[in-house]
């Protein structure tokens, strides 16, 4: 339905849209993608948040790959304009579910002719244009500018378009002694049940650690949870989701938390020409081992290496591909370095 004159639903409507906004715009970065003017181009990416600083062109496809997870949620954040080529797609593969993507715009969005685009996208103080032949499967929202159309096919996602039962300040991880302190808090809770940690070795397979019930009344604000791991590994990652009591669950975030004893050890790390640069400084002489392995778990390369305990400059032997890669450094029978590659 069409409100032309502002009523109450439309002031209940841009309510909950500078909600949503608001939400989105503090969900913390995992990955930056570093080429803004040549964003897709085949892109493959896999459920987490993503940054692209400045106006983006995108060309071509980018794939959504949610890796058999329907649960997946993916965010592109742009500080910056989108506009797309002609006949440019945005596809969904592997069980990437519309209604679990998002677009925050910092600026006007154009989806130019024949374009298939999917997802939520909001764009902040700019205007929409949705131009001929465009396939939109989702929604296109501002929050305060103009949305125009001409000739498009619309598909309105199905259920509520963001899910607000937990508003998140923070999940966090460090080791006390032998364990793994586990410590989150949110912000505001609405029809909030329980929520669950899951633990992996390699960041791609989850198991479930632990179960917290909250017996919180609705409405209820910043409130502070924490979770011992009694076992934990050397290294490992942690993720947090919440149930609400309609039985939908959202994940919030992933961490990593290491459990070796050198903390001075510092890497950075830098693709240039499809060549994958890792700086470490701090490390414990000796000899190391660095893997690479594929979003499915496949490993793809393996380097031997020499650390010493001053500043090393490390070349990966093979070209790291277009998408998402994890690495892990191991040295005395220890995982010291994990991290995550993207390259376009």
């Amino acid at each position: 339905m069409i409100h032309p004159i502002p009523d109450g639903s439309t002031t209940a409507a841009a309510a909950d849209l500078l909600s949503a906004y608001t939400y989105l715009n503090i969900v913390p970065v995992d990955i930056q993608l570093l080429y803004p003017a040549r964003f897709g181009n085949d892109l493959v990416l896999t459920p987490h948040t993503y940054l692209l600083n400045a106006a983006t062109t995108f060309t071509g496809n980018v794939y959504l790959n949610a890796a058999g997870n329907q649960d997946a949620v993916f965010l592109i954040k742009i500080n910056g304009a989108l506009s797309t080529i002609t006949y440019s797609k945005v596809r969904l593969i592997n069980g990437t579910q519309v209604s679990h993507f998002y677009w925050l715009v910092q600026g006007a969005a154009s989806i130019n002719d024949y374009s298939l685009f999917n997802g939520t996208l909001i764009s902040n103080n700019g205007a929409i244009n949705l131009t001929t032949g465009d396939s939109i499967n989702g929604r296109a929202l501002t929050t305060n500018g103009a949305l125009s159309t001409d000739a498009i096919v619309v598909t309105s996602t199905s259920g509520p378009c963001f899910a607000l039962a937990v508003d998140w300040l923070y999940f966090r991880g460090k080791m006390v002694n032998q364990s793994v302190l586990l410590e989150w808090a949110t912000i505001l809770e609405t029809n909030n049940q329980i929520f669950t940690l899951e633990r992996s070795i390699n960041g791609i397979d989850f198991d479930a650690s632990a179960t917290i019930n909250t017996n919180n009344q609705t409405g209820q604000s910043d409130l502070h949870y924490s979770f011992t791991d009694l076992q934990p590994k050397s290294s490992a990652y942690y993720r947090i989701s919440q149930t609400d009591y309609d039985g939908h669950q959202s994940y919030y975030r992933t961490i990593q938390v290491s459990g070796h004893e050198n903390i001075a050890l510092q890497v950075t790390q830098f693709v240039d020409k499809n060549r994958v640069y890792l700086k470490v400084k701090g490390a414990d002489a000796g000899s190391a081992t660095i893997n690479m392995f594929g979003v499915d778990g496949q490993k793809l390369h393996t380097q031997k290496l020499i650390l010493t305990s001053d500043v090393n400059l490390i070349q990966l032997e093979m070209p790291v591909q277009q998408g998402l890669c994890l690495l892990n450094m191991i040295s005395n029978g220890k995982v010291i370095y994990k991290g995550e590659i993207f390259a376009q």
